[in-house]
């Protein structure tokens, strides 16, 4: 619907917004300015391209938003809100585009996104590198990353994600290697490096992850060892990954380890057909 089409509606309560769209571009109704108890902002497309979201910056209700979901369309720049995004808790983002512009920002991120905890990126196929303002999220606990093929490199900053406890990277086939700055990760309780089925090897500061309880190495097919360091994860508490394959390399640590192997299912019958 263009902008004229939208009525004058009186929303004044109005806490959860459910945007179902199918465009290439969409210009968000002004009967949201008039929001001012909106907490929950989901904008889906149903598209065939990513939608290019307009008029942003004329909503200042924007700041009392807890939870942001974006599915399929571009991401606009954070330049274009009208002011920081203050009680934003959670943003996450499936099947969008990041662009140039967002890996360029370079405005405090610090004091635009004070009290976001959690991001989820999902089948952002652009997304080359991690952007290196998301190490600026100061109270990030969690960061999931999954079904990026294209990701081939995280930030070195990504150590300065001080309280970050919750790292997934998941299927994201692109990404060879952990940078090494991720030992500055001292609250990190959770791992998942899950079918990152090119990952050749983990840093060398992985054993300074004092904090480290839980590893998914599920899927992890070419690395084929462990830095020495590893065997100081005293804390750690449970690997899991595939049958025959990186179990052997964590026995040092058998006495206190739960390691987990999963065996490949080869059974057919959810086919519900007789073979």
């Amino acid at each position: 619907m263009c902008l004229e089409s939208w009525y004058d509606l009186q929303l004044d309560e109005v806490e959860v917004l459910i945007l179902n769209l199918s465009a290439s571009n969409y210009t968000l109704p002004l009967f949201m300015e008039k929001m001012r108890k909106l907490k929950v902002l989901i904008i889906v497309n149903h598209g065939r391209t990513k939608a290019k979201l307009r008029n942003l910056i004329t909503h200042s209700e924007f700041a009392n938003l807890k939870r942001i979901k974006l599915e399929k369309v571009s991401i606009p720049s954070l330049h274009e809100f009208a002011m920081p995004l203050k009680n934003l808790q959670k943003l996450s983002l499936f099947m969008c585009d990041f662009g140039q512009v967002l890996m360029k920002f370079t405005i405090k991120i610090s004091s635009m996104l004070p009290n976001l905890v959690e991001i989820n990126i999902d089948y952002c196929h652009d997304l080359v590198e991690l952007p290196p303002w998301i190490c600026g999220i100061i109270n990030l606990q969690t960061l999931s990353i999954t079904n990026c093929d294209n990701l081939s490199a995280l930030t070195e900053r990504i150590g300065d994600i001080a309280n970050l406890e919750f790292l997934r990277l998941h299927g994201c086939s692109g990404l060879l290697k952990l940078p090494d700055s991720i030992n500055g990760l001292q609250k990190l309780r959770f791992l998942h490096i899950s079918d990152c089925c090119n990952l050749k090897m983990l840093p060398d500061g992985m054993g300074e992850l004092h904090c480290l309880k839980k590893l998914d190495m599920r899927g992890c097919i070419v690395l084929s060892e462990l830095p020495p360091s590893a065997m100081n994860l005293v804390n750690l508490m449970e690997v899991i990954c595939d049958e025959d394959t990186i179990a052997s390399l964590w026995e040092p640590l058998s006495s206190t380890l739960t390691i987990i192997e999963l065996k490949k299912d080869n059974n057919l019958d959810w086919l519900g057909v007789d073979i």
